[in-house]
């Protein structure tokens, strides 16, 4: 699996790059967070490439997925 993902949900106006960046940093070290191009999110989406292919993989597993109410 490749180290990089964009986030295509879960972020608003308000998040912030170091938001972003502490909750990816749950799976594991984060190299770089870039917040995309906020005036064309679908354009240019938020991404995060971290250190180790792992955490990319650990950081969208299935069993993280959840329902907001």
């Amino acid at each position: 699996m490749a180290n990089t993902l964009e986030i295509i949900g879960g972020c608003s106006a308000t998040t912030t790059r170091m938001i972003l960046k502490r909750e990816m940093e749950r799976f594991g070290n984060v190299d770089v967070c870039h917040m995309g191009n906020r005036d064309n999110i679908e354009k240019e989406p938020p991404w995060v490439r971290f250190s180790d292919p792992k955490a990319a993989e650990a950081a969208v597993a299935p069993d993280l997925y959840y329902a907001h109410s």
